[in-house]
């Protein structure tokens, strides 16, 4: 397949950011590289705008000799799903792309010195009522957590807190006993209504996984976005505390390949072991996918697709479509 310029429109491009429109782009990278490919990239999406190059800049060279392709094309041509080498991940994103340099701009002025910090993101919003995806956690019960992983690391001397809930950040501020940074409330791409720029939203987000990837560790709930630091910074410690369920046939990169904590506290345990229930790598049908690769042809995942009835079962055959698988 010759390729000059991949394309979306906003109509096309309606996820969110991390586990949306770069995955997408991402699952398509590894059958760019085998090729030798290196096209230019023309993206609207309809919560962004044109993502290129207000929060990516491409790396050069770029080769745009060829026809315009939707991205849906190019994925569907190619399918692959993205693995656990998050060091040979980075490494392939780091060769097509890099964060505008708007978003380094933010990030540093905003970066107060992260290189003991413990980054913490909540999740709040519709990942606290999406049974399908996650289980939800109370706001109370992950400021445990994070207090239990504190206590794990004498090191940590500063909290870093991204949410888009902001009374989470309010509850943070007032429960950390270290001294914090907190991070303006982000924007979910699924409310119906989005102030601002699409574009500084993008830029917003973008930075604020960047500050998350500058830190000693992350503590997270289910959310692309922090996951997504370890993409920056492959050896970032990451840990999740809430499930990551099949979505279709494949595990829900990054987030589902982010190491689970650990807790040493014995209550603490329990909300993680209640948080973590219907985990996909709790599943029989895990046994089935590849380890320690960065990227593995959808096809050779043993899972099979599932068709569901009713509402939820008409969302996860539509992403199904989406993904490609």
């Amino acid at each position: 397949m010759r390729i000059g310029s991949i394309t979306t429109s906003a109509e096309e491009m309606q996820e969110g950011l991390f586990g949306g429109v770069f995955l997408f782009i991402l699952e398509t990278l590894p059958a760019l590289q085998e090729r030798g490919l290196r096209p230019s990239w023309d993206l609207d999406t309809k919560h962004y705008g044109r993502i290129i190059p207000s929060v990516l800049e491409m790396v050069q060279p770029i080769d745009g000799d060829g026809p315009r392709r939707s991205l849906a094309e190019v994925r569907e041509f190619d399918t692959y799903a993205m693995g656990d080498d998050f060091h040979s991940i980075s490494k392939l994103w780091a060769d097509y792309f890099r964060p505008a340099q708007a978003v380094v701009d933010a990030a540093n002025r905003a970066d107060p010195g992260l290189e003991n910090s413990l980054g913490v993101h909540y999740r709040g919003g519709d990942k606290q009522r999406s049974r399908w995806d996650t289980n939800p956690i109370r706001r109370e019960d992950f400021l445990g957590i994070v207090e239990d992983r504190i206590r794990e690391d004498p090191a940590i001397d500063h909290c870093l807190v991204a949410s888009d809930d902001a009374a989470f950040i309010d509850q943070a501020r007032q429960r950390i006993g270290l001294p914090v940074t907190l991070l303006p409330a982000g924007s979910q791409h699924k409310v119906k209504s989005m102030g601002g720029s699409p574009t500084a939203r993008a830029v917003a987000a973008l930075r604020d996984c960047m500050l998350l990837s500058r830190c000693r560790a992350v503590i997270q709930t289910s959310s692309a976005l922090p996951s997504f630091a370890k993409i920056l910074r492959p050896d970032l410690d990451c840990r999740r505390c809430a499930a990551s369920k099949w979505f279709g046939r494949v595990p829900y990169f990054p987030v589902a390949y982010i190491p689970v904590h650990e807790a040493t506290n014995l209550a603490t345990r329990a909300v993680i072991e209640n948080a973590m229930l219907d985990d996909w790598s709790w599943q029989p049908e895990a046994a089935g996918v590849p380890r320690g690769v960065a990227h593995t042809r959808a096809s050779s995942i043993s899972r099979p697709p599932e068709r569901h009835s009713g509402r939820l079962g008409r969302v996860r055959d539509w992403w199904d479509r989406v993904r490609g698988f």
